[in-house]
């Protein structure tokens, strides 16, 4: 942190500049005060690359992204990408980037490795699902903060390690790191990013790089020798030279954390070193914001504070020292290299690649281009790691931070000089003493939780820290270790790369600590692309790992962990839902044929035909699938055999893929073919009814206007009997158990049934309200063992004793009564009963009916008749909820 310098504006937008945050290639980032009073950090693009059209493009490409972003382990951000130069703003988090972080405290235990790398796997999930490549990943854009690591950098820009403008109008933008691939001159994907995961892991691992120059990253294996043994195998997949043997993100986020990354940070997860740095400088930071200590220039014009103590923690007085200081040496790179004072290396001789610097990002005029030049020596040796202060008993300087495309990278170790400055320290030099404090300095900060939700405009709120964690650090010694990356790698990226805004939209939340009465916040959003006027998807969650959505645009994959895409197959579409097969496959019902996919890749394992699957001489139009259980799938056909037409109830082997058996049905009414819905599914028998809406007058005249359920044998689909439920519709909501009861909706009631008979058993009469009436306001209950949870249309949620009928519990959503019925589910501990209306989605505890808390998404068109929150079966330790086409994974026991 520096003081505001002559040139530097005290307004940005609607921000108040308090003092420098640090710079980067691209940008200078100040912390300063919004118009209510909260703090940000600041990223203003310099003026002479703002001047360039590729620049603008590129920087509101990234831009865009990051608000898409916004999220998780992502800061949401304010911008104004028209501005002259344009900038971005994030709500200020207190952390130490992982360069500081290992040079104060050296390499990270396995524990918080994992949670580093889970939680940005995670983010790369999301940035591969909507098919971008990051290019973001560098020691100076992850940040460790108390509650876990963050990602500033989203884009070529904001990891740039040098950004300079052509005199043709383009702009060359050089990284750090450099993959196989991008060593011989290849387009870098998804599968780059991992490769850079697996260097910057390392080196959070090992505190240096594994592969050093270009050569070795194109050809040697990596030197993994100071990993842990447990994580070595991972990080040596993602360091694999093929691009195709890499782990996708979410591969690497479910090894390394398979509960989340958030999940595992939630009682902390930095070593006390770092907890104490970050307290420190969160502590600077709201002396500044509140005035309680001063910033002064440190230019020979005023007087200088040699240095600076802050809550018991002494830090570096603020100065960039002299102009014409000598360049260190640095450590670990050629003998005749040496770290210039604004940091880098410079290398005698070093060759060049015709169009620029070997490894050089060549923005604009079309296509980008990349110029490589394998065996180049690194553009940046690891740096000295930072001696002790004299007498300091904290960390010396504060940790940048940044926001949005404009992310830093750090500049050389520093130390103390007589003045009070900071100049380059040369490798194997102690630093000075410390000089006596002449003057407290000011430092603006909020030891209060740094963003409110809502803070900024448009922000999301982002995942809260617990008591002590909200103060943080007075400084580290900026740079102080540095990571032999990039070897002079430089590639292109085109302006637009990643920026579709037809991409399906997924923002993770680390979920909060529960309060009563508040509800979770959802671990991810997940908005599937389409238009309005489009259905909204069929939804099912495979295994509790993925959710398959399926629709006329195809199919698709999500993460349930993570709620990133997985993968996108556009001929699986199908107006049906996915059935799980086993461990590895589900059942897309398509057009024309039957699909096994992959529900971890997409990929389709088998193909069967369903013009294949007719007997010799038939003509088999198959309708709409009844349902599943096990590998067993039920579903209704027309079978054509010359001038005969019959509809067949079937029976098919989803392993085996073959017919078990059909049995005829009534044809229904035409054209299409007669629909059944799955009752219950028992070990020895299977329990359906025909679709209301494909009866005939002859089977409503005989019925008289009842539900009429026929039980089918299971093992051999031979009908054993069919019976009606007098006062249960056809229409009517009803479901079996695993032994002998039907429960049904009749009339204002909810009764139970024994199926060998149609003997009724008990029934529950909705309570009374006044003006209210309905024919059957009950909805399809959920069974949990020996409780039957049901939601009526007077916004009542019932626990029925199944055996008896007796009510447990009955409760209201106080929701305002429409004409639907809520969406019933049960979460998978059992614990929490929710019911989910047009309104919004309500929790009650499983136990005794408790009121637990109400969910509405802020700024989504809440009304009684609207579309409903809809829990879905399955999701693990979270609940899934589909609101058309949005979907939610809600933290919830």
């Amino acid at each position: 942190m520096e003081p505001l310098q002559q040139d530097d504006p005290r307004q940005i937008g609607p921000y108040t500049a308090l003092a420098r945050f640090g710079e980067s290639a691209v940008s200078v980032r100040y912390l300063a005060q919004g118009p209510d009073g909260t703090t940000a950090v600041v990223s203003l693009a310099r003026p002479e690359l703002a001047e360039l059209v590729a620049f603008r493009r590129r920087f509101a490409s990234e831009t865009r992204r990051t608000e898409r972003l916004a999220g998780g382990w992502v800061a949401p951000i304010v911008s104004r990408t028209d501005a002259s130069p344009p900038w971005t703003a994030s709500p200020y988090v207190p952390a130490l980037s992982l360069r500081e972080a290992i040079a104060l405290a050296g390499p990270l235990p396995e524990r918080a490795l994992r949670i580093l790398g889970a939680g940005l796997a995670e983010t790369l999930a999301r940035v591969h699902a909507g098919g971008a490549v990051l290019h973001g990943l560098a020691p100076d854009t992850v940040l460790l903060a108390a509650d876990g690591p963050r990602l500033t950098a989203f884009g070529a820009l904001g990891a740039a390690a040098v950004a300079e403008a052509r005199p043709d109008g383009q702009l060359t933008v050089k990284l750090g790191y450099l993959t196989p691939e991008q060593a011989t001159g290849a387009r870098p994907g998804p599968a780059s990013d991992i490769f850079v995961l697996g260097l910057l892991l390392a080196y959070a691992a090992t505190g240096t790089t594994p592969l050093g120059d270009a050569d070795r990253i194109a050809h040697a294996e990596p030197d993994l020798r100071g990993v842990p043994d447990e994580v070595r195998p991972l990080l040596a997949s993602c360091l694999a030279k093929l691009p195709q043997d890499r782990p996708s993100a979410g591969t690497v986020a479910a090894e390394l954390a398979l509960e989340g990354a958030a999940a595992l940070a939630r009682d902390g997860w930095l070593p006390p070193v770092l907890v104490r740095a970050v307290q420190s400088q969160a502590a600077a930071v709201e002396s500044v914001r509140t005035g309680s200590a001063e910033v002064v220039p440190a230019d020979g014009n005023s007087p200088a504070p040699e240095a600076v103590a802050v809550a018991g923690q002494a830090s570096l007085a603020f100065g960039d020292g002299p102009r014409d200081a000598a360049p260190a040496r640095a450590v670990g790179g050629p003998p005749d290299a040496v770290t210039a004072p604004g940091g880098g290396q410079l290398v005698p001789g070093a060759p060049r690649a015709a169009g620029g610097e070997p490894g050089t990002l060549i923005l604009g005029g079309g296509a980008d281009r990349v110029t490589t030049a394998p065996g180049v020596p690194p553009a940046r040796a690891p740096l000295a790691p930072l001696a002790p202060l004299a007498g300091a008993s904290g960390p010396p300087y504060p940790a940048p931070q940044t926001a949005g495309p404009l992310a830093p990278p750090n500049g050389t170790p520093l130390a103390p000089r007589a003045a009070g400055q900071l100049v380059p320290q040369a490798a194997g030099q102690p630093p000075a003493a410390l000089p006596a404090v002449t003057r407290p300095v000011h430092l603006p900060v909020p030891v209060s939780p740094p963003v409110p939700p809502g803070a900024l405009p448009g922000a999301a709120p982002g995942p809260p820290a617990g008591p002590g964690r909200r103060t943080l650090l007075v400084g580290i010694a900026a740079g102080a270790v540095g990571i032999a990356l990039g070897s002079g790698a430089v590639y292109a990226l085109g302006e637009g790369e990643g920026s579709s805004d037809s991409a399906p939209r997924t923002s993770a939340v680390p979920p909060r600590a529960r309060v009563p009465g508040v509800p979770p916040e959802p671990h991810w959003r997940y908005e599937h692309p389409g238009k309005d006027t489009d259905p909204p998807p069929n939804a099912t969650v495979w295994r509790d790992r993925v959710l398959v959505l399926t629709g006329g645009d195809g199919a698709v994959g999500v993460d349930v962990r993570t709620g990133s895409r997985l993968w996108q197959l556009k001929e699986a579409a199908s107006l049906s839902r996915a059935v799980a097969v086993d461990d590895q496959l589900c059942l897309v019902d398509g057009a024309s044929e039957f699909l096994w996919i992959s529900a971890r890749d997409g990929q389709i394992r088998h193909r069967v035909a369903k013009s294949a699957l007719a007997g010799p001489g038939e003509t088999l139009t198959l309708g709409g699938i009844t349902g599943s259980d096990g590998s067993t799938l039920w579903m209704t056909g027309r079978v054509r055999k010359g001038a005969a037409l019959a509809t067949y109830f079937f029976a098919y082997d989803l392993v085996a893929r073959k017919w078990l058996w059909r049995t005829p049905v009534t044809n229904g009414i035409g054209p299409s073919v007669a629909r059944y819905d799955l009752i219950a599914a028992r070990a020895a028998d299977v329990v359906v009814r025909q679709d209301a809406a494909s009866l005939t007058p002859a089977q409503r005249t005989a019925s008289k206007g009842a539900s009429v359920l026929l039980v089918l044998d299971r093992a051999s689909g031979r009908a054993r009997q069919s019976f009606a439920l007098p006062g249960v519709v056809p229409a009517a909501a009803a479901v079996g158990d695993t032994t002998d009861k039907i429960f049904a909706a009749a009339a204002g009631e909810l009764h139970a049934y024994r199926s060998r008979n149609g003997a009724r058993l008990w029934r529950v009469a909705a309570a009374p309200a006044a003006g209210e009436s309905g024919i059957f306001p009950f909805g399809k209950a959920v069974l949990r063992g020996p409780v039957l949870y049901a939601a009526n249309r007077r916004q009542q949620v019932y626990a029925i004793d199944i055996a008896t009928g007796r009510p447990l519990w009955q409760r209201s959503t106080e929701a305002p009564v429409w004409n639907g019925v809520p969406a019933t589910g049960v979460t998978a501990s059992g614990g929490t009963v929710v019911a989910g209306d047009g309104a919004q989605l309500t929790a009650f505890s499983a136990r005794d009916g408790k009121r637990l808390w109400k969910f509405q998404e802020a700024g989504a068109k809440d009304t009684p008749g609207g579309a409903r929150y809809v829990p879905l079966q399955g999701g693990g330790r979270y609940l899934v909820v589909q609101r058309e086409g949005t979907f939610y994974a809600l933290p919830v026991i």
